[in-house]
């Protein structure tokens, strides 16, 4: 869920760039600007390392820009070396430039054809056409139960463009606690059990179940996940 499994956080040219950037620290022309994105990165890794899980590769987010930044003077470091053979120098940079397409253009297709595969489940993927198919059927009074998401509201809240006002107004259903879990809003009910336990007493209503659970009768509707797999199913009674 934090990033596609089998790349790191960086590309790996990018190894021998940040080297180079560190030796600007030996130059008097780019030690300050090293200095600069030296200790960006080290403000950045404070309140990451204070934070919990750790490690954690989002909460070191804002170090991002700083080692793009180490690389891109990695590069002009090199381009700048004061080299006898000039012809070298020009090739290891063309194999560095190189190399970067190559590993960038296999995150991209990695990341645009398989990894939607692989994080359908904890992206959820396929709520948004679950919530289009719900404002089909019924009416507004009409319950929704949803099947068991980790704060499940929020999709519904993104995904039909819930008023915030409007929501700030809602008598919400909500465990105890400052994270506590919300189990329902307006016409929506996200139950701790799963729908086909509570779909026999309840005389109407939305029922929207996942791929592996079992309903009652056929499905107004059935999303699927990219694979073809079944993702979520709509139940009207």
């Amino acid at each position: 869920m934090l990033h596609p499994p089998g790349f790191g956080e960086l590309l790996p040219e990018q190894a021998p760039l940040i080297a180079l950037g560190l030796l600007a620290l030996l130059a008097v022309r780019r030690r300050r600007l090293a200095l600069v994105l030296l200790g960006w990165i080290t403000a950045a890794a404070l309140p990451a390392a204070m934070l919990l899980p750790s490690p954690h590769s989002l909460h070191d987010f804002v170090a991002c820009a700083p080692w793009v930044l180490l690389s891109a003077l990695g590069f002009v470091v090199l381009l700048e070396f004061d080299f006898r053979y000039r012809l070298l120098k020009l090739a290891a940079a063309a194999v560095i430039v190189t190399a970067t397409i190559v590993s960038g253009a296999q995150f991209v297709r990695f990341y645009f054809r398989d990894y939607p595969v692989l994080a359908r489940l904890e992206f959820r993927y396929g709520l948004d056409q679950v919530v289009r198919q719900i404002e089909k059927y019924g009416d507004d009074r009409q319950r929704v139960f949803m099947t068991e998401l980790n704060q499940g509201y929020i999709y519904v809240l993104f995904f039909r463009s819930y008023p915030p006002a409007q929501f700030q107004r809602t008598s919400l259903t909500q465990e105890e606690g400052l994270f506590g879990r919300v189990l329902g809003f307006d016409r929506y009910l996200f139950p701790v059990v799963y729908p086909e336990s509570i779909y026999k007493s309840i005389e109407h209503g939305i029922f929207v179940f996942g791929g592996a659970d079992t309903f009652p009768l056929p499905p107004a509707a059935t999303i699927r996940y990219p694979d073809g797999t079944p993702a979520y199913y709509v139940v009207v009674k």
